[in-house]
């Protein structure tokens, strides 16, 4: 409690700090419009984090439960030494795995006796074991030490996100700032450190983020895999970027939506690469593991895919669906059942992913795609999935890196942009339950799906900002 309120005053000291005029040049908020594309968006992103820390502190004062709040869980992260990640990723797939070598032929799928019959819900392809299999037999390592490598491997990806939304801030400032001043190249070689701090910060004052690596979940590589795509595809480098979301195809099979968008706009190379990736990896997962096995994942995701999860963190349509019909535990995980198949949620669900991913597949389909056509398609393939936890929004990270200079740029929404950028960031990177889950038997319990509706206002960023770039286009052809 004590860590966060003094976070919580520093953070207003500073703020109060850069609206005086003893404030650096480059900081200036009182010059906000005067100032270089990629300063506005870092005092913009600025803004954002300091709003975090403030709503931490009047939420752990409120409710006393500091720990359960963003900054909570940024100074959790932080503590390297007594930090201590979860296994829920790697417990489930050490479970598969076991299971594998106690039986291996065993003529009925690994599927079935574990997630129907023994009720463990693993929930990923086995072409997500590879990553822990094979390191695990060279260096004859216990899943103990193969867990605690992971969650590490999970860590170092935080700071090297860190970098990547640096990275991608600058590369994007660059490409919509103005002759000239481009992205404020004088301001970044004098202030390349507050920049860089502030990068680092948005990382650890992203909840989905610090939950997912909290977790010991698999997200945090794979969020992180998806931010070097998004820099990979910056640098048109697109074989390394579909070797990249290939290997995410490998561990969550939506993503192969991705590689028909590619298709569709004659993508070749980032195609080609991304198919290659994951193909090779399901047929080494067969030889490895057996058809019977591979193929017995297909009945896990339909039967997912007609019930999905009611609890609280599941920010999807089908979450939504679920909470507001009272079907299934909202406030606790049960790790044994499912909600019970319900037809409106079913096809609510249905109906809704069709048009998410319809409308990303098909919009601006005869264009080159950009950068945001491909921060698009992410964030639709995560929102229309009937289960999107919370962590599985960490990708938005590095995709409000792209958006930001940008949006602030082309103004998608006038003056009310910056507004509506900060609401929207405020609503994915920060966790209110705290607040919300006091709704959790009420018809208002729609208020714990905010973080659902913060990425849903992303997602129309998206596209009023891909309008906007396709209006430009014309005009100037």
């Amino acid at each position: 409690m004590v860590s966060i309120l003094i976070l919580a005053v520093l953070s207003a000291v500073l703020f109060l700090y850069l609206f005086s005029d003893s404030a650096p040049d480059g900081f200036r908020l009182k010059k906000y419009r005067e100032h270089s594309l990629l300063n506005r968006s870092y005092l913009l992103l600025l803004t954002m984090l300091v709003s975090a820390v403030l709503v931490s502190a009047m939420l752990a004062v409120w409710f006393h439960q500091p720990e359960n709040t963003t900054a909570g869980y940024m100074l959790q992260t932080l503590n390297v030494l007594g930090f201590k990640s979860g296994d829920d990723s790697w417990g489930v797939m050490f479970e598969a795995l076991n299971r594998l070598r106690a039986d291996p032929q065993n003529p009925v799928s690994l599927f079935e006796r574990v997630f129907f019959t023994d009720k463990i819900k693993f929930q990923y392809p086995l072409s997500s074991l590879l990553l822990v299999d094979f390191p695990q037999r060279v260096f004859s390592a216990d899943w103990s030490s193969v867990s605690i490598v992971l969650n590490r491997l999970s860590w170092i990806g935080l700071i090297a996100m860190g970098f990547m939304i640096y990275y991608l801030l600058f590369d994007t400032a660059s490409r919509y700032g103005e002759q000239g001043v481009r992205s404020g190249l004088d301001s970044r070689k004098q202030f390349r450190f507050p920049l860089l701090l502030i990068s680092f910060a948005s990382v650890f004052l992203f909840y989905p983020l610090t939950r997912s690596c909290y977790l010991g979940q698999i997200q945090t590589l794979l969020t992180c895999l998806t931010a070097a795509a998004l820099i990979a595809w910056s640098k048109d480098r697109k074989i390394l970027a579909g070797f990249l979301i290939g290997l995410c195809c490998s561990i969550k099979p939506q993503y192969a939506v991705v590689l028909l968008w590619a298709a569709f706009r004659k993508e070749w190379k980032f195609s080609v690469f991304l198919l290659v990736t994951a193909g090779l990896l399901q047929v080494v997962s067969v030889l490895e593991y057996g058809f019977n096995n591979v193929v017995g994942y297909l009945d896990v995701l339909r039967f997912i895919s007609r019930r999905g999860e009611s609890f609280f963190p599941n920010q999807s349509v089908n979450g939504v669906m679920n909470r507001l019909l009272f079907n299934g535990n909202n406030l606790e995980w049960l790790e044994d059942s499912f909600p019970a198949y319900n037809p409106a949620v079913y096809y609510t669900t249905l109906v809704s992913s069709v048009i998410i991913l319809g409308f990303a597949l098909l919009w601006r389909v005869r264009q080159k795609p950009q950068l945001l056509d491909l921060a698009l398609i992410f964030l639709s393939v995560t929102i229309a999935s009937p289960v999107a936890w919370e962590h599985h929004y960490g990708i938005v990270l590095p995709i409000f890196a792209v958006l930001i200079p940008a949006a602030i740029a082309r103004r998608p929404f006038g003056k009310w942009t910056e507004a509506y950028l900060l609401v929207s960031y405020f609503l994915v990177s920060q966790k209110l339950d705290s607040f919300t889950d006091q709704f959790a038997n009420t018809y208002l319990n729609f208020l714990q799906s905010y973080l659902f509706f913060g990425a849903a206002m992303v997602l129309v960023l998206l596209y009023r900002l891909l309008s906007v770039e396709t209006k430009i286009a014309k005009t100037s052809a």
